[in-house]
């Protein structure tokens, strides 16, 4: 009996070693993941960031110009 119990743990032991590398792996994609989309939403950030100063420097300098549906120029892009 002793014998069935030490095989069963070791057993026990073996799939709970393989368990927790499979979450240590996924874990460590997860960081990647988490690391690549930290770096993408900055640049989102910055990338709205130029694109409202360059917003702003077209409307200023009155060289803000969009053809509406109908053909008519509106003076802003707003």
């Amino acid at each position: 009996m002793l014998i069935l119990q030490t095989v069963g743990g070791l057993i026990w032991a073996g799939g709970a070693a393989a368990r927790i590398e499979t979450l240590e792996m996924q874990v460590g994609e997860q960081r990647l993941v988490a690391e690549r989309l930290a770096r993408l939403e900055e640049q989102s950030v910055a990338t709205r960031r130029a694109v409202e100063r360059i917003e702003r420097v077209l409307v200023t300098s009155g060289e803000w110009r969009v053809t509406s549906a109908s053909g008519e120029e509106q003076a802003d892009g707003f």
